[in-house]
């Protein structure tokens, strides 16, 4: 099972890299061509576009991962490992239940989408296809929310994230 997460983990990691490579190649050339050809590539503009949303929601389960997403953690602060755990547990839950609504209402939304013959307008992609990063992402939010619920239960774990925080334990 680590060995499926680290693989999991790792091809998330390339996609949003490779994702940033491909939106910064097609960016400068499109820039490279409008400046020097006067004509650009009609279709950048909104292939950039999806291609950042779905670096985004994909890059969500990167953050949530590495414990990196803003939070106010007033509370945190002020309380002990014990009520730390607790805390982080409910946040954690929180999210992993956010996450599979997440992909239950945008695997609806796109079943619906996919019976309509809507197209975006320069790529001529069926949009669906486009929406598919709400599930993928809501089940990728729910594994690591859940993973990060199971960690926070164990008390070693909740005292060395005080510790690297700099919180009192």
């Amino acid at each position: 099972m680590r060995q499926l997460l680290r693989l999991l983990h790792k091809f998330i990691d390339i996609f949003c890299a490779f994702g940033l490579l491909i939106v910064t190649v097609v960016l400068f050339a499109n820039v490279v061509l409008r400046y020097f050809f006067r004509s650009g590539v009609h279709w950048s503009d909104e292939f950039i576009r999806y291609v950042m949303i779905w670096i985004a929601f994909i890059g969500l389960s990167i953050g949530i991962r590495k414990d990196k997403l803003m939070a106010v953690d007033l509370v945190l602060n002020y309380t002990g490992p014990v009520h730390m755990h607790i805390i982080r547990f409910i946040n954690n839950s929180l999210g992993a239940v956010f996450g599979a609504l997440l992909c239950y209402y945008g695997i609806l939304s796109i079943s619906t989408m996919s019976r309509s013959a809507q197209v975006s307008p320069a790529l001529e992609i069926p949009m669906y296809v486009f929406y598919l990063v709400i599930p993928l992402s809501g089940a990728l939010m729910t594994l690591e929310f859940t993973r990060g619920a199971i960690r926070s239960l164990t008390v070693n774990q909740t005292v060395e994230l005080a510790e690297k925080e700099g919180g009192d334990i």
